[in-house]
Formats: C-alpha cells, sequence, structure tokens
C-alpha cells in the first residue's frame, strides 16, 4: 500500500462503537478521582442542628479511621468511655479501584460486541461492589450514630451507570440498524436476534436511562442542600 493510501487509512474517521468505547472507558476511570470525594457520612439521631455531620472521603475509608464521639457530639458505644470509634479500613474499595482500572483500560482493545460484553461486565461488578463497600461499615446499633452516604457514592454510582448506558446503548442501536437495514434491502429478518438482542437491551436501556437520571437528580439536590457541617 502507497503513502496515500497509509494516510487515508490514518485520517479514517472513528466509528461509533470505538467513541462509545473510550467515553465508556472514561466513566470507569473517573471512579479513581471520585473517591476523593465524600464517601460516607455520619450524623447523630438525634437529629441536633448543632451536631454537624461527620464526612470521610472514599480513600479516608479505604485505610480506616477514627470517628470522633465526645468532639462532634455523638454518644460512645453503651459500656465504653472512648471519646473515638475506630472504623475498620474497607477491602471493598481496594478491589473497586482495581475493577475501574480493569474497566477503563481492559476493553479498549477489544472491538465491536466483545469491547462492550466487556465493559458491562465490569461496570456492573463495579456497582455490585459499590454496594458491598458501603455495606462495610457496621456501627453498634446503640451508638446513635446515622451512617448515610455522601456524593461520591452517588457520583460512582452514575459513572458505572452512564459507562452501562453507553455500551447497552450501541449494542441496541446495532441490533435496530441491522433489522432496519434488512428491512430496506427486503432481506429476511433475523427474529431470533431481535427477540433476544435488539428488545431485551432497550427496555433494560431504558430502565438505566431512567435509572441514571434519578441519580443527576439526586447529584444536584445533594450538592445544593445547605450543609450542616
Amino acid at each position: 500500500m502507497g503513502p496515500e493510501g497509509e494516510v487515508g487509512r490514518s485520517l479514517r474517521p472513528l466509528s461509533a462503537q470505538r467513541v462509545v468505547r473510550a467515553v465508556s472507558s472514561v466513566a470507569q476511570l473517573a471512579v479513581i478521582f471520585l473517591l476523593g470525594l465524600p464517601f460516607i457520612a455520619f450524623s447523630s439521631t438525634s437529629c441536633s442542628a448543632s451536631i454537624p455531620r461527620f464526612k470521610q472521603s472514599g480513600y479516608q475509608a479505604l485505610i480506616g479511621f477514627d470517628l470522633p464521639t465526645k468532639v462532634s457530639g455523638f454518644s460512645p458505644p453503651a459500656g465504653t468511655s472512648e471519646s473515638v470509634i475506630h472504623i475498620q479500613p474497607d477491602p471493598w474499595l481496594a478491589l473497586l479501584i482495581l475493577v475501574a482500572i480493569v474497566g477503563g483500560t481492559a476493553g479498549i482493545p477489544l472491538k465491536g460486541l466483545r469491547g462492550s460484553i466487556a465493559g458491562m461486565a465490569t461496570a456492573v461488578l463495579g456497582v455490585a461492589t459499590l454496594l458491598e463497600a458501603i455495606h462495610f461499615v457496621q456501627l453498634p446499633p446503640d451508638s446513635g450514630i446515622n451512617v448515610d452516604l455522601a456524593v461520591g457514592v452517588v457520583c460512582i454510582m452514575a459513572c458505572f451507570t452512564a459507562s452501562l448506558v453507553l455500551d447497552l446503548g450501541w449494542i441496541s442501536g446495532k441490533s435496530w440498524a441491522q433489522v432496519v437495514a434488512a428491512a430496506k434491502s427486503g432481506a429476511r429478518v433475523n427474529r431470533a436476534r431481535l427477540l433476544l438482542v435488539g428488545i431485551p437491551s432497550t427496555v433494560i436501556l431504558a430502565i438505566l436511562a431512567g435509572w441514571l437520571i434519578f441519580l443527576g437528580v439526586l447529584l444536584v439536590l445533594e450538592i445544593t442542600a445547605p450543609s450542616s457541617a
């Protein structure tokens, strides 16, 4: 192939699937940075406005931290006189970082359906790992402390959901495009592909899109809510 052919190949526009895969990968890699945001918050069950919420980032939860009791107005666990409650390191957050790295890099070299499936697999695994990381923090029921989710959790969930929407959207769009092309050319429509891939992916895509919108609204409410800290 001559120089002109090589130049033509290098200037060929990126396919839609490559663009989708790149954006989806960036969304999963963003989780690594979003763990620096407030991940979990603690508040008193007394709902006293004079007691601030105590927030910790994902990386602080990863290595463990001491939750103040007397200083922040919390009540120490019954039968103890300690002024802090030690929160153990959360190993699920280490796995979450690994999933984000794999999801952000491993799926890029893969093309077509394999790349999208790989991206969706890591996104689903990321959501499952995030839920485990959230439930890892356990406090004594009589500690008088509520464990709340902070803005970082919403952002991370939104990133994984957006990655799912992108990859599943490409699969759904590709399936319907093939159906339309077959109908226009007069060829036989692959009904099995339509029933097994096209319709289910579209239904799931609509549900995920609605969930992503809900997360966006929740994020706006979290950001605009007056801080009690």
